[in-house]
């Protein structure tokens, strides 16, 4: 993701001291360049804070429907 900020646990660190809502139960797996952070949760579902309307969306069930959906733009298996 970045130069400084390429290992997970860095990356995860660095929101969550930050005080990113939502960062604090996430893994923190990307960002979408807006500064946006990507997480996956405890359960596995993707989320992403968006700092532009200020709240938590939830962006697919589990880390393959992600990369399929979000990623390589083909439809979800459901």
């Amino acid at each position: 993701m970045d130069v400084d900020l390429w290992s997970v646990v860095d990356v995860t660190r660095w929101y969550r001291s930050d005080g990113v809502p939502g960062t604090d139960q996430w893994i923190i797996i990307s960002d979408d360049h807006c500064g946006n952070p990507v997480g996956i949760d405890r359960n596995g579902a993707v989320w992403i804070h968006d700092h532009d309307f200020g709240g938590i969306d939830h962006l697919a069930k589990d880390f393959e429907d992600y990369i399929r959906t979000w990623c390589l733009k083909v439809p979800s298996d459901d």
